[in-house]
């Protein structure tokens, strides 16, 4: 695992010194080595976290030719598959690392050599007069680039742009894709002239244009319903899920896991535990009981005899933490939750582990959300919607959330879900959730809702080619895929959490070839009347405690805006950034509806939960605030001295 970054094409920019500074700034990514090679009007380098190869393994790879430069960050968990592939074609060849294999793929193969790999990636060619950026199907690792002219600069993260070009503004358009999707989607981001490679593609740079092209795509429908029973496919799914940790461990350090006390989190560690007796395991303790799962995490740890370290997360930590969290995220949240992550990697990094397994992915692949749920019972309603009953089965859905058990607040729900009951419309099932978060619009001036509230036309640029024609569940994955976990749970709370302490996060549930069995199953399997995850529930019935295999899927969430205000501890950033003339100042806001809900913080009680149109609206203007107000002089701050060392 690595950073990479680049100059390419420019003969003022790429120096040694623009070099140094790009990966000094994402150093945090890869501390175990920083390189760089310089040639032809272009410069390229790489920081190093070393987990495979640890003697091997050398960027940039140079080619003996020098017409070719590779930068990988990432992981290719079929690795030694690919080596016997190629060997078929050059009997005598010999790799010593993934950085090698890649150029070997890339000279046999050409561009389709991305196709054969399964792994978590982006990587940059340098080939004669062309550069190609490649990120892996599902958008695990970033790539950004900022395209001047005849001139392109990419990095891993955008502060590796920003050290060098720094007349680089926000884009507060895109900060409407946050409000409504809850991340910025596509190649977009929330700085100007700055994109990113979207998943499951690649650009090719060559005399000043860029082309872009999809090499991934998710076949929801091939080899559908191919298990004639439930039984034969929850056969294969054992064999599918255990393979796929068994890839994913690969390297050559030890191997932890995350355990949140849920389903997922379990079968991973269960699967990891199988394979290395004595793993490490690692969870989030809350001082709030509301949102704390140490009970679940504890019946795990002692049944299934697990190593279990935790973090217990305090009333001010969320606030203590906020402004690196930002710094690391490079984009405005609507919710406080990457905080947790960012202290529990630490406790990774803190207990010498490089490498950890989480279980994301599992509620898009597996149908694990409460959307997918709520979808079949607003078709269920839509049938009588005069039933009071089947009404009742939303209330049954988010028991968990106590706003539902209010008769006043579920009626108010009712009417909201009857509003979208019979649009026809390919975002029916996210209608609800997109208009509820329209309600965070209340904290913009008038300028900036009128030219952005209602248009949702850039989603669906984003969505699968075939969306329209996808059964209503299939609809949900893809987006979901496209929005939530791409951009924002791989990202602001994966990727970038657990880098921020140098920590590699793998994901087993978005291995290439588990998902490729998950899409060869029924949805029934997936989703069992109201019974979601079904097919995992019922693999681990007899292998994990009942209280974990049987317990109903709660939201991972952490305390939010409220944790930051408290009369002997509020942070003077917070207050600094919730002043008027620091809100006046931006000139988006809505000055008056942000101070009432001020107030309705600072004077409610501690333990009274805000509404997620309050909560979330806070947590983006904050957010917002850390990116305009100190983002850049942080990056300004760092300290440059020489440390790349160059390949020649």
């Amino acid at each position: 695992m690595c950073g990479i970054a680049g100059i390419f094409n420019s003969k003022e920019m790429a120096n040694y010194e623009n070099i140094n500074k790009m990966l000094i700034s994402i150093m945090h990514r890869g501390p175990d080595d920083i390189s760089a090679h310089i040639s032809n009007e272009s410069v390229f380098g790489s920081v190093r976290l070393a987990i495979f190869k640890l003697d091997h393994g050398q960027q940039p790879y140079v080619s003996k030719d020098k017409k070719t430069v590779v930068c990988f960050n990432g992981e290719i968990f079929n690795y030694f598959d690919l080596i016997e592939e190629l060997k078929r074609f050059k009997k005598d060849i010999v790799i010593k690392s993934e950085i090698e294999l890649i150029y070997h793929l890339f000279i046999e193969f050409g561009y389709n050599f991305i196709k054969k790999i399964n792994g978590q990636f982006a990587i940059s060619i340098k080939s004669n007069n062309k550069l190609i950026l490649f990120r892996d199907p599902f958008g695990i690792r970033p790539i950004f680039y900022h395209k001047i002219k005849n001139e392109i600069i990419f990095c891993s993260e955008i502060k590796g742009i920003l050290s060098v070009k720094k007349n680089i503004g926000l884009n507060y358009k895109n900060l409407n894709q946050i409000i409504k999707y809850w991340a910025v989607i596509g190649e977009n981001t929330i700085f100007e002239k700055i994109n990113q490679v979207e998943a499951g593609s690649y650009i090719i740079f060559e005399n000043g244009d860029i082309q872009k092209f999809k090499y991934y795509e998710e076949d929801y429908n091939a080899e559908k319903n191919k298990y004639s029973s439930f039984e034969e496919a929850k056969e294969d799914f054992n064999y599918n899920l255990l393979s796929a940790v068994k890839r994913q461990t690969h390297g050559d350090v030890e191997v932890g896991a995350y355990l949140s006390g849920g389903i997922d989190s379990t079968a991973i560690s269960y699967c990891l535990n199988s394979l290395k007796d004595d793993s490490k395991t690692f969870s989030i303790n809350f001082e709030n009981r509301e949102y704390d799962e140490t009970y679940f995490q504890n019946i795990a740890k002692n049944k299934l005899n697990l190593n279990n370290l935790s973090v217990t997360i305090g009333k001010n930590d969320i606030a203590e933490v906020f402004q690196d969290v930002i710094y690391h995220t490079e984009t405005p949240l609507f919710r406080t939750a990457p905080s947790p992550l960012f202290l529990l990697s630490k406790l990774v990094k803190n207990n010498s582990i490089k490498v950890i397994l989480t279980g994301e992915g599992a509620d898009e692949i597996l149908y694990g959300y409460d959307i997918f749920k709520e979808s079949k019972i607003r078709n269920f309603i839509k049938r009588d919607i005069s039933s009071k009953k089947r009404w009742e089965l939303l209330k049954r859905l988010y028991a968990y959330l106590p706003q539902f058990q209010n008769p006043r607040y579920f009626n108010m729900i009712k009417e909201f879900y009857k509003n979208s009951i019979d649009s026809e419309s390919n975002l029916y099932s996210f209608l609800p959730r997109i208009k509820n978060n329209i309600g965070i619009y209340s904290f913009f001036n008038k300028d900036f809702i009128e030219s952005n509230e209602n248009d949702f036309s850039d989603i669906f640029s984003c969505l699968n080619n075939s969306h329209e024609q996808l059964d209503e569940l299939q609809k949900i994955e893809d987006y979901e895929i496209k929005t939530l976990l791409t951009n924002y749970l791989l990202s602001s709370q994966g990727d970038r959490m657990t880098m921020a302490n140098s920590i590699e996060g793998r994901y087993p549930f978005l291995d290439l070839e588990f998902v490729k069995y998950a899409r060869k199953i029924s949805n029934n399997y997936k989703l069992n009347i109201l019974k979601d995850k079904y097919i995992l529930r019922q693999n681990y019935k007899n292998k994990i405690p009942k209280e974990l295999y049987d317990r109903p899927k709660v939201a991972y969430q952490a305390p939010e805006i409220k944790s930051f205000f408290n009369k002997k501890h509020t942070k003077d950033y917070v207050l600094d950034y919730f002043n008027m003339n620091s809100l006046t100042n931006v000139g988006i806001f809505n000055i008056n509806n942000i101070n009432k809900i001020l107030k309705k913080i600072v004077n409610s009680d501690i333990n009274e939960r805000m509404g997620f149109r309050e909560n979330s609206g806070m947590v983006i203007i904050l957010s917002l605030q850390i990116l305009i107000n100190e983002f850049k002089s942080r990056i300004d701050n760092l300290n440059y001295e020489k440390k790349t060392r160059l390949i020649y």
